[in-house]
């Protein structure tokens, strides 16, 4: 049936350059110590007790890269992106990469990058506690977050540039030094979405971005609204 189930000690990185097209590979739980490249269509699925991917090497813990790429985490916590570009999460090219119930957490940067046109859903996510942004956008790429938190990240929750597009749908975006910042051209949907408590701004659009905002609630940030 494509799944795959990987042995306790198994390297991840070695499952993912032998896995069929769209297989799914069932990950054990607990801390699994290894940086990832993901550059063909595969799905990860964490153990319902917890996994974590920590990174190992200076860069991004998980790295998606291609095009034509369907890829998705499932039930997973990322973590120890490290040095320069150590996001929790990048992704670049043009894949389409679906998150659920993903936590990225205690990176050195942005808990989730992404460019070039790629696609990226998220459902149940949770962007907190990154040593930069919790979300960062650019370059066209296309991003759908519902029931998700973006939190305690130390710069912006939401950083996007450059004709990038975002809806956000029932999420909370709290507890930053700033929450949404959108520049040079991005479309920027949100609905029934909470943006409060950051020390800073709550949304800032600039050079010719758009916002479209429905039923959310922009309130108790430090500066402008």
């Amino acid at each position: 049936d494509g799944r795959v189930q990987l042995p306790a000690g198994s390297s991840i990185r070695e499952a993912v350059a032998g896995a069929a097209p769209d297989a799914v590979i069932e990950l054990g739980a607990g801390i699994l110590r290894e940086s990832l490249v993901i550059d063909r269509s595969v799905t990860l699925r964490g153990a319902a007790e917890g996994t974590t991917i920590e990174g190992t090497a200076s860069g991004p813990a998980v790295r998606i890269s291609g095009t034509d790429l369907r890829v998705r985490l499932e039930n997973l916590t990322i973590a120890g992106g490290r040095g320069w570009n150590g996001h929790g999460i990048q992704i670049e090219g043009s894949p389409s990469v679906h998150l659920d119930a993903v936590t990225s957490t205690r990176n050195a940067w942005c808990g989730l990058w992404a460019t070039d046109k790629s696609v990226v859903t998220l459902r149940r996510c949770r962007l907190v506690e990154n040593g930069t942004h919790g979300l960062y956008t650019w370059d066209f790429a296309r991003i759908e977050a519902q029931e998700c938190e973006i939190s305690r990240n130390r710069t912006h929750a939401v950083l996007a540039f450059h004709l990038s597009e975002l809806w956000l749908r029932d999420c909370v975006v709290s507890a930053n030094l700033s929450g949404v910042c959108v520049w040079d051209g991005v479309r920027f949907h949100a609905t029934t979405t909470t943006v409060t408590d950051n020390a800073l701004c709550g949304l800032v659009a600039q050079n010719g971005s758009w916002l479209d905002l429905s039923g959310c609630e922009v309130s108790r940030n430090g500066k402008n609204g």
